[in-house]
């Protein structure tokens, strides 16, 4: 849309929101106009008058130096300044583009508001692009149904458009894990397009979402969004596997278990993870491929420091008995899915003790007839590492559940 408004004539005005964290007020609004406004000459001033420029110096810093400048906005005057401004700005037509607003502040709604029920003079379209996540439902205040307002909701695509991303050539099997992998999304078939495998190869989903997941692309991903911490913990929660809990997160980090809570908000927030079952104490990515993504975009040294780590607390939540047991429906919800995390780590990890061995039993066991093949490499791990041989009928028995 930028694109065909510019070779149009139009004049375009596009802002993103910055990396998650602390910003300054109208920031997306200034990344969007502070161009603009330092290569405009004294005649848009002049039209759109001292008080109204005054008012919009605080925000933008090509008008920081202006003799009176303040050095705190008023939303209500920069709202109303803004909407003179936009009708001034482009002889031939203005394009305003806000991007990722379900991060913007309150007074960029504001604005937004504003902007609906009182429409700039000329011609102009403000478009805005939000995420439709928990961090966003302040978004909710806007008047979608308004007089000139269009809301377009974008929904995975459906297959056939989703295939049609697919670069010529994309042998049929890695087509098919693309668009399951991807789930409708255009990013995500284009970043796993990249590294569809030409021969024959194949990964289950539960590959992608627990224990080491296979490398999907040959480069890394790009989560601009994200604050320093967020990052951190999006390679935490990818290393941990889904689920994972707030306790386990925090020294896998390395970080107070506050910390941790606030980098989980943010991802929860850009719609990177949920809430799993009905506790909430648990989490895991919304998309498994995501996971693997982001699990092989961490640093390999940071990862093998942070494996001790991880093991440690996923040892700790999975609380594995030193005596026999009646069956996994003895134990809760909660360490029985931190044996199955910890028992796909166990499948790599360098070295395993007793009770590790006993956490991939009772993993094998416990996912016998649901997850074979993680049951099967279970098994194959603790073999040769259990007191005899009794440890494989504790798995496979069902005598004992």
């Amino acid at each position: 849309m930028a694109a065909a408004a510019h070779e149009e004539g139009w004049t375009v005005a596009s802002g993103r929101m910055p990396r998650a964290g602390r910003t300054r007020p109208f920031e997306v609004v200034a990344d969007a106009l502070d161009d603009h406004l330092a290569r405009a000459d004294g005649t848009l001033f002049e039209r759109l008058g001292e008080a109204r420029t005054l008012a919009l110096a605080p925000v933008f810093p090509a008008l920081a130096t202006l003799p009176g400048a303040g050095e705190e906005p008023d939303p209500g005057a920069v709202a109303r300044a803004l909407r003179v401004l936009l009708g001034l700005l482009g002889e031939r037509g203005t394009l305003f583009v806000l991007d990722d607003v379900h991060r913007a502040g309150p007074e960029v709604l504001d604005l937004l508001d504003h902007l609906v029920r009182h429409p700039p003079t000329g011609s102009v379209l403000t478009v805005f692009a939000h995420r439709s996540v928990p961090g966003g439902r302040h978004l909710a205040a806007v008047p979608y149904d308004a007089p000139g307002v269009r809301h377009l909701a974008l929904r995975p695509l459906p297959p056939a458009d989703a295939r049609a991303l697919l670069p010529p050539g994309t042998p049929p099997l890695a087509a098919e894990l693309v668009l399951r992998d991807a789930a409708g999304v255009p990013g995500l078939v284009h970043a796993l397009a990249r590294g569809a495998a030409p021969g024959p190869s194949f990964h289950a989903t539960a590959e992608l979402a627990t224990g080491v997941p296979p490398v999907l692309v040959p480069d890394s991903i790009d989560l601009h969004t994200l604050s320093s911490l967020g990052w951190r913990c999006a390679c935490a929660a990818a290393l941990l596997g889904d689920p994972f809990t707030a306790d386990a997160l925090a020294p896998t980090v390395g970080v107070p278990l506050e910390q941790a809570l606030a980098g989980l908000d943010e991802l929860h927030g850009e719609g990177l993870v949920r809430p799993d079952g009905a506790t909430g104490t648990r989490f895991r990515f919304v998309r498994p491929a995501v996971r693997a993504l982001v699990h092989h975009a961490s640093g390999a040294g940071w990862r093998s420091a942070a494996l001790g780590r991880a093991l440690a607390a996923l040892r700790a939540e999975a609380g594995t008995p030193a005596g026999p047991q009646d069956g996994p429906h003895d134990d809760d919800a909660g360490a029985a899915a931190a044996r199955r995390t910890l028992a796909a780590h166990l499948e790599h990890a360098a070295g395993i003790g007793l009770e590790d061995v006993r956490a991939l039993a009772l993993s094998a066991r416990e996912g016998l007839y649901t997850r074979p093949a993680r049951s099967a490499a279970a098994l194959r791990r603790g073999d040769g590492h259990g007191p005899g041989t009794g440890w494989r009928s504790a798995c496979c028995s069902t005598r004992r559940w």
